[in-house]
């Protein structure tokens, strides 16, 4: 019962009159999804693809000033070097190397560089409101209502994290 409202406690801080429930950090890591938010879920990191990986970083760099630089004149997509989407994957995911490297079309080893399969468009305007938190020691559960405007569609999704000493990593995303 005390793990439950420590749960409650840490939840409901924050609260404001622009968000009562006191929920933008739980935002910020639904909103971190990103490409990977439009999924069908998952079970685990393992169970994405390196194309998964690569459009969600993709997408994460794709509105940057910088994002010139992932380009490589007279080729379609956006090319990462391969120290820096590992990096920047294994910050948020629990994946190896050598998951992300184990599609060629996506990782070119020759050149140490993944490249999206091709040029990124905008993606389908989604909104969300999370319906409910719950901490358990180091695992969040977020249940939110996802909205894809465009397509009149809505469904309800759990994003499960583990908050790790820096940051957290991403768990599992299911209906």
């Amino acid at each position: 019962m005390e793990e439950s409202s420590r749960a409650e406690n840490s939840v409901s801080s924050g609260e404001n009159e622009e968000n009562p429930n006191g929920w933008e950090q739980y935002e910020t890591y639904v909103a971190q999804l990103g490409w990977l938010m439009s999924s069908n879920g998952w079970e685990t990191a393992e169970d994405l693809s390196p194309t998964d990986y690569v459009m969600w970083y993709g997408y994460r760099v794709y509105d940057l000033p910088s994002s010139a630089e992932y380009q490589i004149e007279g080729r379609d997509g956006l090319f990462f070097p391969a120290e820096e989407l590992e990096s920047q994957v294994a910050s948020y995911f629990d994946v190896p190397a050598a998951h992300l490297r184990s599609d060629p079309v996506i990782y070119l080893e020759a050149e140490q560089l993944y490249q999206t399969p091709a040029a990124l468009m905008p993606l389908a305007e989604s909104n969300f409101e999370i319906t409910d938190v719950t901490e358990a020691d180091s695992i969040i559960q977020i249940t939110f209502t996802l909205d894809f405007v465009e397509f009149d569609l809505s469904r309800e999704m759990t994003l499960t994290l583990e908050k790790t000493a820096d940051s957290v990593h991403y768990l599992s995303y299911q209906s």
